[in-house]
This record gives C-alpha cells, structure tokens and sequence, in this order.
C-alpha cells in the first residue's frame, strides 16, 4: 500500500471519528427536515431524478418523481460554506463539484461528506475567480480567467498537462452558473400562470422577479432561478412560467405555528424580541406552509391599511380567522377571503404577548394585564367583574391552559384559575416568563428553569434557558446557541447543535410533540424526529 492510499485512508477514519464525537447520532437523511430561504440561486444543474438549486444558503432540490422542491439538507449539511457559487454535476462519475466561499469541493451523489481539493498551485486561485466548472468525459475543468485547470474527476487532484498536451476546450461540457457563461444568456420572462389562491400578489411577486440563471433539462422544460430565491419553471409545451417557492420568505423564524386541524403552519419574526425595536422595512412578514403540498403562501405589510406593525409575538387560529398578536394590537386574518382587521380599543395595552382559547373566549396577555375577546362578533368583552383585577397594569407573559386551569405567567408571579370554579392560586411569586404544562409537569421560566410544585418546593432544572417546550418527562431546553434534551424523570441530558442538524447560530423558539421536535432560527426552520432516537427512554 503506497503512502498515498494509507493518507487517505488515515484522513477517512478521521473523519468518522470527528463526526462520531461531533454529533449525537449516525443521522439518517429523512431524521431532519429543514425549511429555510434560500438567498439568491446562484447554479442549476439536473441528474435522472432531481433538479439541484444551488443559492447562497445552501442546495436545494426538485424531486421529479413527488415533484417537491426542498432543502438539501443530506447535501449540504458537511458544506464547508453553504454559499455556493457553482454547482456541476458528472454524469460520466456521478459526481457532484461545488464551488463554495471556502473552496471547491467534490462528492460522490450517494456519499454523505465532501471532498476538498487542495493543491499549492490553487492557494491563488480564490473561488469568486473561478468563471465555470465543467466536464470533457475525462476531466473535471475549473476555468478561471487566466486559465484551465483540469482535476482528476475521482481523486480530485490536479493534472499536470505535459507540453505536448492540450485541452479541447470544444469537448468541454460546463455547468449552468449565474457566475459562468451560463449566467450571461439569462431571458427575458413572459406570462406567470393562473393560481386559484392569492393572484394578485403572486402577480406583483413574479413581475419583480431578476432571473440569474437557466437551464434546460432533458425533457426540454426550462427551469429559471431568481436573486429573490423564487425558482420558475415553463414546460417545453408551454408559454406560460410556474413560480415554485421555497420556504418562509423571512430569514429569523421567532414564532412558529402549529395549525394542525388545517395541516398548516405558519411562520412569523417579532423584530421587537429579537432587537428590541419594531423596523417594518420587509414586505412579506407572515408565512403559511401548507404541509402535505410543500405550498407557500407569503402575507405582505402593505397589503392591508389593517398591518400596522409586523413583529409578531404569537398566533392563534379558529375556523376561518387567524388572530396574531402584534406589538401594535391583535391583528385578525380572514384565512379564506385575505381579509384583514385590527383590534386595539378595548385592550388593556396594545402589545400582545400570549393568547389561548377556552370555549368561545381568547384570553390575550398584554403589558398591562389580561383581556377576554369573544370570538362570536371578533370584539373585546367588557364584563361587569374584572376576574382578572389582580394583573391589571402588570405585565403578563405567558398563558397556558390544562387540565381545565388556566395558568398565567406575570411580573408578579405565576397563577392558575380553575376556570370552572374560579379560584385563583399563586404558584410561585417568581418573575416568570414563559410556562409549559402537561399531564406530568409544570415548568415555569424566567431566565432559570423550574419545576414548580405546587405546595412543595420549586425545583430547579436548569440555570440559564432563552426557552422550553416540554413532552412527558423530557424537556426540550433552548439554551439560544444550542439546545439540551433533558430526561427529568432520570436526568439523562443530550446536547444538539448546528453539528445535528440545527440551521443557523442563533435558536428564537422551539417547541415538540410526541415524535417531532422544531426549532426556529435565524436560519429558517428544522424539524427533527427526535422519537426515533430518545423512545427506549419514554
């Protein structure tokens, strides 16, 4: 065995290694699923079953059999930048070849790690100089500006051509790349089909779109990537273009809404949480994901004299309308007619934190106490006895309902109302923020984790959370750069990361059933099937 071999082989066991202690488990591909915008599409490139986006977030791909475009994660997870400039695949070695922000590396479609080529002669060559990346059947080609580069398509190391070898630049077959060739002979785009849902804004969306590049596949469809993100496609049969959305069109996810009755989510960013001022300067602040047809449909703040403030701070949904309380009043969407209404007269405050539902009344928590809104005629109740005197012109944070208790988070401490027979109790006279509430546990935060007992002593689980969401006796703790799952029951303790699976540095909310676990980031959505991993312990 040469030297060569026992280095490659020494370099894959490290590889293993690191991973095995990088990570908690050998994931399998379907274990995350991410939703995340991509940035601008920067290359397009087709294999005999899917069609590969390459953006500045990461590769993403359009299944030709289920015909669903998502998120690469298996791809694009091991990236060393997720910011790709050229994506090329070899269909003489089935091979995938990206040019990132950190260099060029390879892998095999089947394989789960990236190659990386590295050579003395290609230290100068930074990847923002490489002009294209194709094959002549023997040869992987880097162009650059001064030169070509020819790369063993297996090994990935370079080719020294002798002085009497040349490459026929003719028999070279390069990639589609808005930074080749490919990306001058963008078209200009024609008719957006009809839509049954929302055409005037789909309308407004396709007429502002900025094509980077465009590829014909081999069943003569054009596909066509945006700088927005949005991806086109016109059957070869057709004048008519299709807009294929990818994602939520916001980049911070803080607030995710699971609407299961209508197997929707939706998904929202309260810039108020995040930095602590209300900015209103995007255009679409409110998106629904309509799971089982992977379709998108985007809300914009200009669409409603209604949308005075887009920081969105919880959602709740009942029949046809959607209640979503904003830093500027409730703000309350008419799901079928995209109809819109604003309620502040009335509110104790019009910065709405939480909100839960008991029969036909929304309890909603404000800065200054708690309102009840009757969802017969959408309005405030105005009652003769206050039941809930005891909060007013204090903050509440949170609200929970279990078990027939309502139980409320405050600045004056944490309650609960049994709201049959009403009877306030106080829990605890901590400074409480946020609650979670099962058949097992109350867990209660308010900068450290507890377990509130009540008329025993509270124990603590954690001492610094950003948030929690709690399922039997396992608690999903947001720790903000990563997340810990904890056995309360036998103490057992998992950490998960962006080494997992988790897109982006920073973790706004997360929450979980029995199976899924979901995070919101500042890098898109991702779902885990945390179950498959952590039952033998339930």
């Amino acid at each position: 065995m040469n030297n060569r071999k026992q280095n490659r082989i020494l370099v894959s066991v490290f590889i293993v290694i690191s991973l095995l202690y990088s990570q908690n488990f050998i994931y399998q591909e379907d274990d995350w699923y991410i939703l995340s915008h991509p940035g601008a599409i920067n290359a397009i490139a087709e294999t005999p079953f899917n069609i590969y986006f390459a953006s500045d977030n990461g590769i993403y791909k359009f299944d030709r059999m289920t015909k669903e475009l998502v998120y690469d994660h298996f791809s694009s997870r091991h990236l060393p930048s997720t910011k790709v400039f050229h994506f090329y695949y070899d269909s003489y070695t089935d091979y995938f070849w990206v040019v990132h922000n950190d260099g060029i590396s390879y892998k095999s479609t089947i394989g789960s790690h990236w190659n990386e080529i590295y050579d003395p002669s290609l230290n100068t060559i930074h990847p923002w100089d490489v002009e294209d990346i194709g094959s002549n059947g023997e040869y992987i080609c880097i162009k650059t500006s001064s030169f070509i580069v020819p790369i063993d398509p297996f090994s990935g190391e370079i080719k020294y051509l002798d002085e009497d070898e040349t490459l026929d630049i003719d028999m070279i077959t390069w990639g589609h790349s808005r930074f080749g060739h490919s990306g001058e002979n963008t078209t200009e785009i024609g008719f957006l089909e009809n839509h049954d849902q929302s055409d005037i804004f789909s309308q407004r969306r396709f007429n502002a779109l900025e094509i980077t590049v465009s590829l014909t596949d081999s069943n003569g469809d054009e596909w066509f990537g945006t700088i927005s993100g949005d991806i086109l496609k016109k059957p070869y049969y057709s004048n008519r273009y299709s807009m294929i959305n990818i994602g939520p069109n916001q980049q911070h996810i803080t607030e995710i809404y699971d609407d299961s009755e209508n197997g929707i989510w939706w998904f929202a960013d309260s810039e108020f949480r995040r930095i602590g001022k209300d900015i209103n300067n995007h255009s679409v602040f409110l998106s629904q994901w309509i799971e089982n047809e992977n379709e998108w449909i985007f809300y914009y703040s200009d669409e409603s004299v209604s949308i005075q403030n887009t920081s969105v701070n919880c959602l709740l949904r009942f029949g046809d309308f959607l209640y979503i309380g904003t830093m500027d009043g409730l703000l309350i969407l008419d799901v079928r007619n995209r109809e819109w209404k604003n309620v502040r007269r009335g509110l104790l405050d019009t910065s709405v934190w939480d909100m839960v539902q008991f029969g036909n009344s929304i309890f909603i928590a404000t800065a200054r106490g708690i309102n009840e809104f009757s969802i017969i005629g959408n309005v405030i109740t105005q009652p003769e006895k206050d039941r809930f005197q005891i909060f007013r012109d204090n903050e509440i944070y949170a609200l929970e309902i279990s078990d027939g208790f309502l139980y409320i988070a405050s600045r004056i401490g944490l309650y609960r109302e049994n709201l049959e027979k009403p009877n306030l109790e106080l829990l605890s006279d901590k400074f409480i923020r946020e609650i979670d509430v099962n058949e097992v546990h109350i867990l209660a935060s308010n900068g450290q984790l507890w377990e509130i007992k009540p008329k025993s002593n509270n124990h603590l689980l954690i001492d610094s959370v950003y948030g929690f969401s709690v399922f039997g006796d396992f608690v999903w703790i947001n720790c903000y750069y990563q997340v810990i799952l904890q056995n309360i029951k036998n103490g057992g303790e998992w950490s998960y990361s962006y080494k997992d699976g988790i897109p982006g540095n920073k973790i706004y909310t997360i929450d979980c059933d029995r199976d899924w676990v979901w995070f919101g980031t500042d890098n898109g959505i991702a779902f885990y099937n945390w179950s498959k991993y952590h039952q033998n312990e339930k």
